[in-house]
């Protein structure tokens, strides 16, 4: 269902294995499911201006494209990539090196070349207005085509951020008024823009590991030594669920 979060361990990547490593986490990325509806718009409408400014990222980011992604669909119905049938209403949103896009759930996970050693689900409970497509959309909308994060050093103070127990967050980029994102800012993004969380803690300083909760944890993201609380204003998570490993 929409806000759930779906978590990946990457162990042969460099910036995985150092994410793993710095934050004692089995988990390197994270993505969030949302129900898909037709979308309206064009994307790609900033990317190049984007790109221009931040060339480096040429390298890796992907353009919205059919068959790709689905940030461009316009209609419901399966994605005809995928060998998956009946689910074309889930979709995943998710920032990597390629960009921030919408993809078909299904396909991205199980059929494409983004491979991951192990996969769980956190589902989310008891929070209003994840059916709301009208604002999930508007939420995609804005951020599909955008890029991976650019800002210098940025992965580097969130992973300081939780080290050092309540770190200060000013030694965190400011997140306001940006077309990048990295894989749990982008995720946090999303549950600010539905009204899950509150707005005090940039996003930015979330990890994919904030999202490994306990079965104790209620209204929050636990917190132990490299874990820090993500408050939820309603609702609450359940522990990871793997998918597979």
């Amino acid at each position: 269902k929409t806000g759930d979060v779906i978590l990946m361990q990457d162990v042969d990547g460099a910036l995985g294995r150092f994410i793993r490593f710095s934050l004692n986490t089995p988990w390197s990325h994270a993505a969030v499911v949302v129900k898909r509806t037709p979308l309206t718009g064009q994307p790609n409408g900033k990317t190049e201006e984007i790109l221009r400014q931040f060339p480096f990222r040429r390298n890796s980011h992907r353009f919205c494209s059919p068959g790709y992604c689905r940030c461009f669909d316009s209609d419901d119905g399966d994605f005809a990539p995928s060998r998956f049938k009946g689910l074309g209403d889930i979709g995943l949103l998710e920032s990597t090196g390629e960009g921030t896009h919408i993809y078909d759930f299904a396909y991205r996970l199980f059929e494409s070349r983004a491979r991951w050693s192990s996969m769980a689900v956190v589902r989310l409970h008891d929070v209003p207005g994840r059916d709301d497509t009208a604002k999930i959309n508007a939420f995609i909308e804005m951020e599909r085509g955008n890029i991976y994060s650019v800002a210098k050093d940025e992965l580097k103070a969130s992973i300081f951020y939780h080290n050092v127990f309540r770190s200060n967050e000013s030694a965190l980029p400011e997140t306001d008024g940006r077309n990048d994102a990295f894989c749990a800012s982008l995720v946090t993004r999303f549950y600010q823009h539905m009204g899950w969380v509150h707005h005090e803690r940039k996003s930015n300083s979330v990890m994919p590991s904030d999202f490994d909760v306990f079965p104790d944890d209620n209204s929050c993201v636990s917190c132990e030594t490299t874990k820090q609380v993500l408050q939820l204003k309603d609702g609450w998570i359940s522990p990871p669920e793997l998918i597979c490993s």
